[in-house]
């Protein structure tokens, strides 16, 4: 009787012993880290590498010339760009909780930025349309016109690339769906192309100096469909916080 108590205990000792170990950490299995599988966690193409510095490039040269050659369009169409761009910013959601943060609440402000520079832009075209009493140096507009364009191409392209792989996100306003990414393709840098037309209006007379007004409107326009784009998925990273992507699976 009293060795069946002891065998008892002794089982008892070993089966709490091995429940301690549940949840220890085992360094003798090697481990490995599997990433996010989402569909914005890809390596960056060449194409998409180039777009992204030639792109700040753009930004900052047609700022600095739209400056000096007094074109709001230009200025305008550079944070359209960079809008644009900054609509593809790939989200890491293999990072920690405190990182991701950062990245949305750095885009954030960088939203909020553009969207008083669209307030900015319409209020500056407007007045600009009421007097008429502005000059636009020439050289200035076709260098960044050229400018404009190879970026407004380029970022077309690396659009095209980014279609061909499933969307993040279920819905957006006007990157939810294969229609709307077309139209998005076909229509939002088709419209952006306005910038060449303005230009070459302006560069053979003068007297059309008013198509820096309208482009500047619809360029803030587009603007603004971005920043709403933006902001939809600023709203949908930060709900999805509490979600990790990452996972630790033993070999």
């Amino acid at each position: 009787m009293e060795e069946q108590k002891m065998c008892m205990v002794q089982l008892l000792l070993i089966e709490l012993q091995w429940k301690k170990t549940w949840f220890d950490p085992q360094p003798d299995i090697p481990r490995i880290r599997i990433d996010s599988t989402h569909s914005y966690q890809h390596r960056e193409s060449m194409l998409e590498k180039l777009n992204t510095y030639y792109t700040l490039a753009v930004v900052i040269a047609q700022l600095i010339i739209g400056v000096l050659g007094n074109s709001l369009t230009l200025v305008a169409d550079a944070t359209r760009i960079f809008a644009d761009h900054l609509e593809l910013f790939q989200y890491d959601r293999s990072a920690t909780p405190g990182k991701r943060l950062t990245e949305i609440i750095t885009v954030g402000i960088t939203n909020i930025v553009m969207f008083l520079l669209f307030i900015a832009f319409l209020l500056t075209a407007s007045g600009r349309a009421a007097t008429m009493n502005f000059d636009i140096n020439r050289m200035y507009l076709s260098i960044g016109t050229l400018l404009a364009m190879t970026a407004n191409t380029l970022q077309t392209l690396c659009h095209f690339r980014t279609w061909q792989r499933e969307r993040g996100y279920n819905f957006s306003l006007y990157t939810g769906s294969k229609r709307n990414q077309l139209m998005h393709g076909f229509v939002y840098h088709f419209v952006a192309y306005f910038v060449l037309v303005s230009s070459l209006l302006i560069i053979v007379n003068k007297d059309y100096l008013i198509a820096d007004v309208v482009t500047t409107y619809i360029t803030s326009i587009l603007i603004l469909t971005n920043i709403s784009s933006i902001g939809y998925q600023l709203y949908h990273e930060y709900f999805s916080l509490e979600h990790p992507q990452d996972e630790y699976e033993p070999i």
